[in-house]
């Protein structure tokens, strides 16, 4: 038996489209093309024309001004464009910039994956300094428990936290 209604998979599977960066991510690297093109993009019955080449940024950029008003969008991963060779981490900090402005004007969502310790110490604060919220997830344990927790920690989450009394605030077990 399932957990949530049915219906909820099937609204989420109508309403769900998987946009695919592979093509520009890897276009001025050794991966051969054909490794990193799929025959037709994911969750979509035909094939796109994707224009002439341009980078994994402007692609993304030109997908959310698409697909960014009222949506829930979740970018996997901001990662992966950090410590891309040719791409310069500045360009991705006035992207992040720009779309926290945009996003508030679309009245959408945006998700953004960073996975910590992979990119320098100062490039990460520069990242959450341009976000409106980070949220972590990290595993928890304690002598007194036998298995491994995993908590969600609200970092920084504006301007929600700043009317959320300090004894209000905290970590969440998952």
């Amino acid at each position: 038996e399932s957990a949530f209604d049915p219906s909820y998979a099937r609204t989420l599977a109508g309403h769900t489209r998987f946009e695919d960066l592979s093509a520009e991510y890897f276009q001025d690297t050794a991966v051969p093309g054909v490794w990193a093109s799929l025959d037709r993009p994911l969750l979509a019955s035909a094939p796109t024309n994707r224009g002439a080449p341009r980078g994994p940024v402007r692609r993304l950029v030109e997908i959310l001004d698409r697909d960014g008003p009222q949506n829930l969008i979740l970018v996997d991963s901001l990662t992966d464009l950090l410590v891309r060779p040719g791409i310069d981490p500045m360009e991705i900090l006035t992207f992040l910039k720009g779309l926290r402005r945009q996003a508030k004007q679309w009245g959408g969502l945006v998700y953004l994956l960073l996975t910590r310790g992979v990119a320098p110490p100062s490039t990460e604060l520069a990242v959450v300094d341009s976000v409106d919220g980070v949220l972590s997830f990290r595993w928890s344990t304690s002598p007194t428990l036998a298995q491994r927790r995993r908590a969600l920690l609200v970092e920084k989450f504006l301007p929600v936290l700043a009317r959320i009394p300090e004894e209000r605030q905290g970590r969440f077990v998952l």
